[in-house]
């Protein structure tokens, strides 16, 4: 999986939306639930098989993101220390990104990319085969992700183009809009060269739209056709961080 857009709304406000690409023979997610992990509650769909997310919000106003693969198509050579999807959930466990990024063990891992917004600050963090790589993007910015392992290059040009097009033509940021176009991108409607026996489809999108106070998480069931929406409240809003003081070890 999969295809990720963020989308800046202006003063610290985003919407971060998530194209779940998955094997329909995979066990149904269980959509969005709200979880405690070290006291603080967390919202976020479960894969029943790794038992992990690909994203996810916390009270403390913290959004993360996940997508398989890193720059480059890779082999898919088990066994892994662990799922992917488990690396969000151990994110929400640390008190900040750079805590997880230099004390969070990255080894025996499938190669995946991160996004996390925290304090004002939006981070891409990849795990490659070959090395682990951590960039400050703009989060005035609009980015769009498409997973290596399922897409060729023509066809995330493609998607960058679309896109940007449409980015560049709304005069206001809505999510129902955000949606629609994720349902532009879902798997089966793309000339995706796979093996016959591989069965793939965009299971479902999740969009969460981050506001001031608090993140309301829009979950959409492809499969089974279920549409279901979710809140939460910031306990407390995490100070900007202006200067990139931040000091990282690997």
């Amino acid at each position: 999986m999969c295809t990720v857009t963020y989308i800046p709304k202006g003063n610290d406000e985003f919407i971060l939306t998530h194209n779940r690409d998955e094997s329909v023979r995979r066990a149904i997610a269980t959509p969005p639930i709200t979880r405690e992990i070290n006291g603080l509650s967390h919202i976020f769909p479960v894969d029943p098989e790794g038992k992990g997310t690909w994203i996810g919000v916390s009270e403390t106003n913290r959004v993360a993101g996940l997508m398989n693969g890193g720059l480059n198509k890779h082999k898919h050579n088990p066994p892994y220390r662990h799922s992917r999807g488990l690396v969000i959930l151990s994110y929400f466990e640390f008190d900040s990104f750079n805590d997880f990024y230099n004390n969070y063990d990255f080894t025996g891992l499938e190669p995946f990319t991160l996004l996390v917004h925290e304090a004002g600050r939006l981070y891409e963090l990849i795990n490659d085969e070959q090395f682990l790589r951590v960039k400050h993007l703009d989060p005035a910015k609009p980015h769009i992700y498409s997973s290596t392992p399922l897409y060729s290059k023509e066809c995330m040009m493609k998607r960058r183009e679309r896109f940007f097009g449409w980015y560049n033509k709304v005069s206001v940021i809505k999510q129902p809009e955000i949606i629609d176009l994720h349902r532009s991108f879902i798997f089966e409607k793309e000339d995706n060269r796979l093996p016959l026996n591989v069965i793939i489809r965009t299971v479902s999108i999740t969009s969460i739209n981050k506001m001031a106070t608090k993140a309301e998480v829009d979950y959409n069931d492809l499969i089974n056709d279920v549409h279901l929406r979710k809140a939460i409240k910031f306990r407390k809003t995490a100070p900007v961080q202006k200067e990139e003081n931040q000091v990282l070890k690997h």
